[in-house]
This record gives structure tokens, sequence and C-alpha cells, in this order.
């Protein structure tokens, strides 16, 4: 299908860097080389003039957050999985979390969405009846350097749509890089 696009002239290397900002959606372009991200959805969840920062959404790992959150007794009844959010501080967690009152020190990613390094935040969301809606947790995070997001952008190696809530807290998220051809359909037409 992507020759197919391509054979009618669309070029990813299209995209306008001007549309980088958090709450959006970064698929890997179909045959990225890279193996860290073929086939992959970041959530830009941080961007400035000195860089970005992002979570990779559909990479579930088969680590429960029991197994590295033994502290926390909400995350002892969950049956959620860490993701693996990028190859940069794979030691490192992050949240996201859907809350109406986050921690003050959460960073509004989109609507009810933020990233947060609290552990109040996490709690409150796996302490709720429908935690898998509300909370994903990553091991390591996505990052570039200033204006190197935008170079790969402009190399096609990243094809940008908005994010929604629902697709960023999908169960697995496996499916979600497959929207890439239909995004790719629509630049076409």
């Amino acid at each position: 299908m992507l020759a197919t696009l391509l054979g009618a002239g669309l070029s990813l290397a299209s995209e306008d860097p001007k549309k980088l900002r958090p709450g959006v959606f970064l698929y890997a372009a179909p045959g990225m080389g890279d193996p860290n991200f073929a086939e992959t959805v970041v959530l830009l969840v941080a961007y400035d003039k000195t860089g970005a920062m992002g979570f990779v959404v559909n990479r579930p790992t088969r680590v429960p957050l029991r197994e590295l959150l033994k502290s926390t007794p909400e995350a002892e009844k969950s049956e959620l999985f860490f993701h693996w959010g990028g190859p940069v501080q794979p030691e490192a967690v992050h949240a996201l979390v859907r809350s109406n009152w986050p921690s003050e020190s959460a960073r509004r990613v989109l609507g009810d969405v933020y990233v947060t390094g609290e552990m109040a935040d996490v709690r409150e969301a796996l302490g709720r009846p429908d935690a898998s809606t509300k909370v994903k947790l990553f091991t390591g995070y996505t990052g570039w350097g200033a204006g190197q997001l935008e170079i790969e952008v402009r190399a096609g190696a990243w094809i940008l749509e908005p994010a929604d809530a629902r697709s960023v807290f999908a169960p697995d998220g496996l499916d979600l890089w497959e929207r890439v051809y239909e995004i790719l359909e629509r630049l076409v037409a």
C-alpha cells in the first residue's frame, strides 16, 4: 500500500514541523529502519526550543505494575503492565494519567491527560475501577535535542496527527500504528 501511495506522488517529507506540540502522535513512517521505533506511535508530551520528549504508547511489556511498584497497594491489585516508553533512561518510570484534579507538578498533555512523576496521581488513578483507561506507566522515554525532531519530521520519518485520550489509553495499543495507512491515504486524497 505504501508503494502505491508513494507512486501516487506522496512525499513523506511533506510534514510540517510547525504541527509539533504536546498532545500530538508521531507515527513512525512505514519502513522506518530504526528498530527502536519501527511501527511505533509516540505521544509527544513536551516540546520547546530545547528539544522534545515523548512515550511510545503501543509497546506494552510483560512486566506487571506490581513487580516494580511493590510498595504501592493499588499496584499490587492491578492487572496492568508497564509500557516501553523509549530507549532513553530505561530505568526511569513515568506516568500518564487522566485526571480532573492532578497534582500541581503534573503537566497537561491534552484534555484531561497529564504526565506526572507524583505517586499520588498514579495511586489515585490505579484505585479507580476503570484504571486501565486512567493510567499508563512507562519505563524509559523518547527524547530529541534541539532541532533534531524537526529534521526527522522534514525527512519524512514521522507522520503527525492530533492524539486523543481514548487512543493513548487503549488496552495494549498494538493496532494503533496501523492507522498510519489511513493517515497516508488522507494525505494523498
